[in-house]
């Protein structure tokens, strides 16, 4: 058996693996190890079946292929066995958790409360479409952001520039970013103009379900 932690940021069918970099220091952020979906595919080249994570969303259980006999619940995938991170589920708090991957667990509850949350969004396209098809009703949107905006209003809200977030940040309770192609090049935007991420949340990523 081999026992492995996994980057539990990453959605069970994405692929990720941490590139290696000679003189990288972790800096609590969540650049490090490799998603589920990349141990699976590594595993299977080596001989092993993924055959469970547990429920905290750290660990994931690998059998060799040989000696599984249909023992162990399938498909063998990311997708089947995929636990997303809970804090609340750790009994023993002594390692060192990626502080990105705990804003799973705040965004999760920011969500659930009974009150109503100010929120700025980052994308128009099809990424933004499924956000609001699952946005709680506690949810009002202030406004979306682009990068270069090629229109004025979406969804009956103002349709704002990347020049313009920090006015609009500090007037929202959350922004959420809903763009997966240009999600670095956003991040980056956000940590120039306002440094602090604390209330800034990926739709995919630190929100993996509303």
């Amino acid at each position: 058996m081999v026992v492995i932690e996994y980057n539990a940021k990453f959605p069970p069918d994405l692929e990720w693996v941490m590139p290696y970099e000679e003189t990288h220091a972790w800096m609590g952020t969540d650049k490090h190890g490799a998603s589920l979906k990349a141990f699976e595919r590594l595993g299977d080249r080596l001989g092993y079946s993924l055959v469970a994570t547990n429920i905290s969303g750290v660990n994931a259980f690998f059998v060799r292929k040989d000696l599984t006999q249909d023992k162990f619940a399938g498909p063998a995938t990311a997708e089947t066995f995929y636990n997303p991170f809970r804090a609340d589920r750790i009994q023993f708090a002594n390692g060192h958790p990626c502080s990105s991957c705990l804003k799973y667990e705040k965004a999760r509850k920011i969500f659930a409360e009974n009150r109503e949350y100010k929120v700025l969004i980052w994308g128009t396209g099809d990424v933004c479409e499924s956000l609001l098809n699952k946005l709680p009703d506690n949810c009002m949107i202030e406004a979306f952001v682009e990068t270069m905006p090629d229109k004025q209003e979406f969804k009956g809200r103002k349709v704002i520039s990347a020049e313009s977030f920090q006015e609009y940040y500090d007037k929202t309770d959350v922004t959420i970013v809903a763009s997966t192609s240009f999600a670095d090049e956003i991040e980056e935007t956000i940590e120039t103009k306002i440094g602090n991420q604390e209330n800034v949340f990926f739709w995919g990523t630190d929100i993996l379900e509303l």
